[in-house]
């Protein structure tokens, strides 16, 4: 599974993954530290982005240090920081380590802690507040698992976009699996009525958002 992080870059960008990575990562100031903003960083953490490059690419075992540690990372947040259940509500490991990827090809200089740093900060405004149900959601033989809280804001999000009046109720219902055919065709992803991961980064973090 690790070793599939990057090789998994071409069928991803086919599916407009990394066309939205580039509206991830416009605030990554620090808040945290000592009274100059300094705070010293551990394990893999400490490691440079051209590091974490070079064992993604070359499938280096040390790979999983750095999976590790980022997942370490989201985990401790989701038990200290302010009205957060869960800060990766919907991303899979592959997404974020891609978007690592891109982030630190583009900043090879920068520690691969605060590469992960910058990325929860964007990541945080999708986080759950609160504890949700899991539900599964199917259509034309695709299906996929998500949190119901999740749903709501994506019934929410269509009626944002699309202005078709979606019942916010967490359910996959015809109308919805009709809105999400709309826009999966309109965002030129597979129009099958399914909120996949590619269809949920288009829609929470749009390829042309001025953000």
């Amino acid at each position: 599974e690790l070793s599939q992080t990057i090789s998994g870059e071409n069928r991803m960008r086919k599916t407009g993954l990394i066309m939205a990575c580039v509206c991830f990562f416009a605030t990554s100031a620090a808040s945290a530290g000592d009274r100059e903003g300094r705070f010293a960083l551990k394990g893999a953490g400490a490691g440079s982005c051209a590091d974490y490059i070079r064992v993604a690419r070359n499938e280096d075992p040390q790979l999983r240090q750095y999976v590790g540690w980022a997942n370490g990372y989201f985990s401790r947040l989701n038990q200290t920081d302010v009205d957060t259940f869960d800060i990766l509500p919907w991303q899979s490991s592959q997404l974020l380590y891609l978007l690592l990827a891109d982030y630190c090809s583009k900043n090879p200089g920068t520690n691969f802690g605060a590469a992960v740093y910058a990325l929860s900060k964007t990541l945080r405004a999708q986080r759950l507040t609160e504890k949700s149900a899991m539900s599964e959601y199917s259509a034309e033989d695709t299906k996929v698992t998500l949190y119901r809280e999740v749903m709501r804001r994506v019934q929410q999000r269509l009626n944002a976009v699309s202005q078709v009046g979606l019942a916010v109720n967490g359910d996959l219902d015809a109308e919805t699996i009709e809105a999400l055919k709309k826009f999966q065709a309109i965002s030129g992803l597979e129009p099958n009525g399914v909120p996949e991961e590619p269809t949920l980064l288009q829609l929470f973090y749009p390829a042309d958002s001025p953000d």
